[in-house]
């Protein structure tokens, strides 16, 4: 069974515009970029959180709209679809994850240095 391209596209449109399913993309792209930061990140297994926004926004589009049955090469084109979406929000996690974990390592030193000079002059 082939996928349809324009219900794919439809609620991919329909999702990136939702305040509480951008929460939701958000709450996914953390977790993909935490993922990422350990090494445990794997993109086929990635599709499958994509594919809990997809179903989350597949069941409020139909709530809204009235929707059929989509079926599961539509769900994972879609899931694959959101997960290019939101790759840069990802990695923009990345760095910012990694930015301040680089951040709280100075400021860390520093302290610590602070302390080793109040010893000295004790």
């Amino acid at each position: 069974m082939a996928t349809d391209k324009d219900l794919v596209r439809e609620l991919e449109v329909f999702i990136t515009n939702d305040n509480k399913l951008y929460n939701l993309a958000k709450a996914i792209a953390l977790n993909q970029a935490k993922k990422k930061i350990n090494g445990t990140y794997n993109k086929t297994l990635s599709v499958k959180a994509w594919e809990l926004l997809a179903e989350q926004g597949r069941a409020k589009y139909k709530k809204a709209y009235g929707l059929g049955v989509v079926s599961k090469e539509n769900r994972v084109a879609l899931a694959k679809v959101l997960q290019e979406e939101y790759s840069e929000m990802v990695n923009d996690m990345v760095r910012q994850i990694k930015l301040l974990k680089k951040e709280k390592l100075a400021r860390e030193k520093k302290a610590k240095s602070k302390k080793k000079v109040v010893k000295k002059k004790k």
